[in-house]
């Protein structure tokens, strides 16, 4: 049994993990803004009671991550994965490009992902073989900038926001490496989502089957890898 904090919990990706390690018998504490509302996870609590514990997290706030912690830390004195999948899309054309939109995507994609490492790095410390996966996007590669079926993705701000998270979280692996804590980048792929879109390829039980697929074979020696959902490795640049 895994001991599993998720931000983004509510819908797509994210509840379609928690969904997948509950069934396995993990420990998932699932993070999401506004958990009283979300009848998904309210659903999932009383199906399987204590293995899920619902916390309150808005990973563009530093008070409320800080709190996320305290209450996690109520439950368990350690975790060992860490999955930031909490963000914030939107492909927007160059007429759409303001500092409110693009300050609040790199708020949600990149600064957000950073503070919530920083602010559960001690209870990671503290877990087997403890592993931090930072949800990235394919089209935060420069060198992968099309979709997965070679076709251009307009869009300013979210790529840009997932090409600094790719950035950021290389300098996160230099700092936890010693820590004893893998981080690892990945894409999940173009996933049929609200994010993604009716046209995407693979629905979230596929996606998110691949990528635990991955993550159960991953060690310290994997750490600063920027993956897809399949474990191959994608450029940077």
């Amino acid at each position: 049994m895994k001991r599993i904090f998720i931000t983004g919990s509510n819908r797509g990706l994210g509840l379609g993990f928690v969904r997948l390690f509950l069934e396995r018998g993990d420990q998932v504490f699932a993070a999401c803004r506004r958990p009283a509302k979300a009848e998904a996870l309210q659903e999932l609590k009383a199906k399987f009671g204590g293995l899920l514990t619902l916390i309150e997290c808005d990973v563009t706030d530093e008070a409320s991550i800080l709190a996320a912690a305290a209450e996690v830390s109520k439950e368990t004195d350690a975790l060992d994965w860490v999955i930031n999948n909490a963000g914030q899309g939107g492909l927007e054309t160059l007429a759409d490009v303001s500092f409110k939109r693009g300050l609040e995507l790199y708020a949600a994609n990149c600064i957000g992902p950073i503070v919530v490492a920083r602010t559960f790095r001690e209870l990671l410390k503290a877990g087997s073989n403890p592993l931090l996966i930072q949800i990235s996007s394919r089209l935060g590669s420069i060198g992968e900038r099309e979709s997965e079926d070679g076709r251009w993705v307009d869009g300013y701000v979210y790529p840009s926001t997932k090409a600094a998270l790719n950035m950021m979280s290389r300098q996160l692996w230099k700092d936890f490496t010693p820590l004893g804590i893998t981080v690892v980048i990945q894409s999940p792929g173009w996933v049929r989502t609200d994010m993604g879109g009716d046209a995407a390829p693979l629905d979230i039980e596929t996606a998110t089957t691949s990528m635990l697929k991955v993550w159960e074979g991953l060690g310290p020696e994997d750490g600063g890898r920027y993956l897809s959902e399949t474990g191959d490795d994608l450029p940077f640049g």
